[in-house]
């Protein structure tokens, strides 16, 4: 074969690959791939937090979680370095605000009440961010999202099966609501809202799913009953209504801006209405805008972040400061609390208002950019992202476990990120779109 003959060779692979979704080709040796998909597999397993804690208290740590937690490190070190070798390490920068956020955080180590902590968490991160990186640009971005939505299925199902018996239920306050393999109820509910809107936008997107599905699906609806999370109920109804909000307007024979700017104008309005009545029922009722008296947590602990404005506590530091949760358990009469039960609050007291507005910018940046994708080339996995970061917005605001840590919203998000449309060349100016990520609505 001519040398003319092999670079046209090759070209036609580069094309195929990028048609496929992918940044790169996956052709590489078996040992190579099985270690890529075992990888994948620990981090998976790792951000998904299911954790179990014989105890009943994740006060308490998990057992074999140091030996999970050094498999992580290991799987993200393995992906930096497969990101290396593919040549793929600049594919890190299309996420400049994930990375500025990850050197506020690198910063803050400084600054930090525990700098070890600070440092394992920005390094964490940083891994996550890798993997992610790697492992959309080795399958694609639908294809990714299918893999996590598969273990973390596996993962509800058991939930829901150790749910059945003493294992999987709360004792105490929440004593019998379903905890399944996790730690707490909450993360389960978490955890099963974030699979249920993975498989309707699988599913709504088209993409081949069988009977093993629907038994995720209709575990996840069973833990989420179960468990008694009514943040993570209604997170997982809003990001539902956002996958059919974004259908709905993408069939509208209007042109892509009209159809982009009907979806900025009804969200708008539904966020204005909710300030306007929300704060009237709660006054009516006599309640909190939380409904469960969470502003009075969130103000013991602005008091401490007022103290630090702009270089705050330390990033993950919060569990570690006695003096800081001496002070607010004895203040609000709750002995155990840990965190200040919302991602912002827990961001502005550990990274100050740099990290959470930095936080804040991307996770709308993520929002408009993927709902303004979905729009305009009718792309429902798009759609599926904005419903994911729509989630992660409300969450973070009743939730300190989604935030801006290691999880599994990070995951899909940077997962189904990147470069959508990749302009490759085969002797003209036509740009090629990724299949697997691009499925229009018909």
């Amino acid at each position: 074969m001519s040398i003319a003959a092999n670079f046209q060779k090759r070209d036609a692979e580069r094309i195929a690959v990028r048609q496929r979704g992918e940044v790169f080709s996956s052709s590489s040796s078996l040992i190579l791939n099985v270690l890529d998909f075992v990888c994948i597999l620990i981090a998976i397993i790792w951000l998904s937090h299911a954790w179990y804690y014989p105890s009943l208290s994740t006060l308490d740590r998990a057992p074999g979680i140091e030996v999970l937690n050094f498999l992580n490190f290991g799987a993200g070190v393995y992906f930096l370095t497969r990101l290396f070798f593919v040549g793929r390490l600049a594919a890190l920068l299309e996420e400049k605000l994930v990375l500025l956020f990850f050197l506020i955080g690198f910063v803050n180590i400084y600054f930090s009440y525990s700098p070890i902590n600070t440092f394992g968490f920005v390094r964490a991160e940083f891994l996550m961010l890798v993997a992610a990186i790697y492992y959309r640009g080795k399958v694609g971005q639908a294809r990714f999202v299918a893999l996590i939505a598969e273990v973390l299925g596996v993962i509800i199902f058991l939930s829901m099966l150790a749910s059945f018996t003493s294992i999987g239920v709360m004792s105490g306050f929440d004593s019998g609501r379903w905890r399944g393999l996790f730690g707490h109820k909450n993360s389960l509910g978490e955890m099963s809202a974030v699979l249920f809107v993975l498989l309707f936008g699988l599913y709504r997107f088209r993409w081949s799913l069988s009977w093993r599905h629907l038994l995720y699906a209709f575990s996840a609806l069973a833990c989420l009953a179960f468990a008694g999370s009514a943040t993570s109920l209604a997170v997982c109804f809003v990001m539902v209504a956002v996958i059919l909000q974004i259908e709905l307007i993408a069939r509208m024979g209007v042109s892509a801006a009209l159809r982009i700017s009907i979806f900025l104008i009804g969200m708008t309005t539904v966020i204005a209405f909710a300030n306007v009545i929300l704060p009237l029922v709660t006054e009516s009722l006599g309640r909190d805008l939380t409904f469960t008296g969470r502003t009075g947590i969130w103000q013991a602990f602005l008091f401490f972040a007022e103290q630090k404005p702009w270089t705050g506590w330390g990033w993950a530091t919060i569990a570690q400061n006695e003096g800081m949760l001496g002070y607010i358990r004895q203040t609000l009469k709750l002995p155990n609390i840990q965190t200040p039960h919302s991602g912002y609050v827990a961001l502005l007291v550990e990274l100050g208002y740099p990290g959470l507005i930095v936080f804040a910018t991307w996770l709308l940046s993520v929002l408009v950019g993927s709902a303004r994708i979905a729009l305009r080339d009718r792309n429902l996995l798009q759609a599926t992202r904005a419903a994911i970061a729509m989630g992660l917005i409300l969450h973070s605001f009743f939730e300190g476990t989604s935030g801006a840590t290691p999880s599994i919203w990070f995951l899909v998000l940077l997962g189904t990120g990147g470069i959508v449309t990749l302009k490759q060349r085969e002797g003209g100016a036509q740009p090629v779109r990724p299949v697997a990520a691009q499925r229009r609505l018909s």
